[in-house]
């Protein structure tokens, strides 16, 4: 009985690291697009960076987004 009961555990945490992985790759895919489009606008068309002077990657930035949004939605 307690071998199912680590069984069932285990899946299920496995099932949420599946899942948070999924989120992961569909909104770092969706906020990869807009970094790229924003990134092709000229500097004073971006929306809150006009006059940032950090100059980052595309990628990262994408990335720092997703960590930002991303934990919100697993929050109940």
């Amino acid at each position: 009985m307690i071998g199912t009961y680590k069984d069932a555990i285990a899946k299920s945490n496995d099932e949420k690291g599946r899942q948070y992985r999924r989120f992961y790759a569909c909104c770092f895919s969706i906020f990869l697009v807009v970094t790229l489009f924003e990134r092709l606008l000229p500097r004073r068309w971006r929306y809150g960076q006009a006059d940032s002077i950090e100059n980052k990657s595309i990628i990262n930035e994408a990335r720092e987004q997703t960590d930002t949004f991303l934990p919100s939605l697993f929050m109940n």
